[in-house]
């Protein structure tokens, strides 16, 4: 298949980011990393090539950007409110450097946003954010709660980019209609670590009549291995509905 290195300077962060593409066509599909991982670990431990059917077909065209936590999330020099202040740059590499190109390359308006692990928090917290960017989700063994990361401090920043709290009290139209366009799986083991969390997501998209896919495994998905297998299903039900 084909593949692509991408480094550029982004104005949002003030340095050098990097991302492998993989693909000439398709739908784009933008795979955020687990945390401390790096852009090439999806292409190195067989994720990429588990999907190499549908992007040699001209399917999807895969997105690997490279993992940002450790100068976000997890930079405990940080206070807590220039770590939110951090993710809000960050926010600006995904909208404009990773989507903008992606729709650029593909002529696509709508994408697929996917993550395992802490990657799947900035899939959900971008696609409930801004919706109308999105074709679907996938989140696999999602990690959502960054409270814990902010140890106390919640703000009105904070408060807003915590899906598992301003999910809660959103009753925006304009918001769940677009939600309901948009084809959403919610994928974790039975005994992960995150079940609650991702369980906790697919209550509040039912009661607000958000209909989504929560797919629950009998192991628990925490190595590459297991999110090749739960990948791979998710995107072929996806790009079929």
């Amino acid at each position: 298949m084909t593949e692509n290195f991408h480094k550029w300077y982004s104005q949002w962060i003030g340095e050098d980011f990097k991302m492998l593409v993989f693909g000439e066509k398709g739908i784009p599909l933008i795979l955020f990393p687990q945390k401390f991982t790096n852009y090439y670990d999806y292409k190195d431990f067989g994720v990429v090539e588990s999907l190499g059917n549908l992007i040699d077909d001209g399917i999807i065209k895969v997105y690997c950007p490279d993992s940002y936590d450790s100068k976000i999330w997890f930079d405990f020099k940080l206070t807590p409110e220039e770590r939110i202040e951090k993710y809000q740059k960050f926010e600006q590499v995904i909208l404009h450097d990773i989507v903008g190109f992606a729709n650029y390359e593909t002529e696509e308006d709508k994408l697929i946003f996917g993550g395992f692990g802490f990657g799947a928090y900035y899939a959900l917290n971008t696609v409930l954010k801004y919706p109308d960017l999105a074709k679907g989700l996938i989140t696999i063994g999602g990690e959502f709660d960054i409270k814990q990361n902010i140890h106390g401090h919640f703000d009105e920043q904070a408060y807003y980019n915590s899906p598992l709290d301003y999910l809660f009290g959103l009753s925006d139209s304009r918001y769940m209609n677009q939600y309901k366009k948009i084809n959403i799986i919610l994928a974790c083991g039975a005994s992960d670590d995150s079940f609650e969390q991702t369980k906790y997501i697919s209550k509040l998209l039912f009661e607000k009549n958000v209909n989504h896919l929560f797919d629950v495994y009998p192991f628990k998905i925490n190595t590459y291995d297991d999110c090749k297998l739960t990948l791979y299903n998710n995107i072929n039900y996806l790009i079929q509905e």
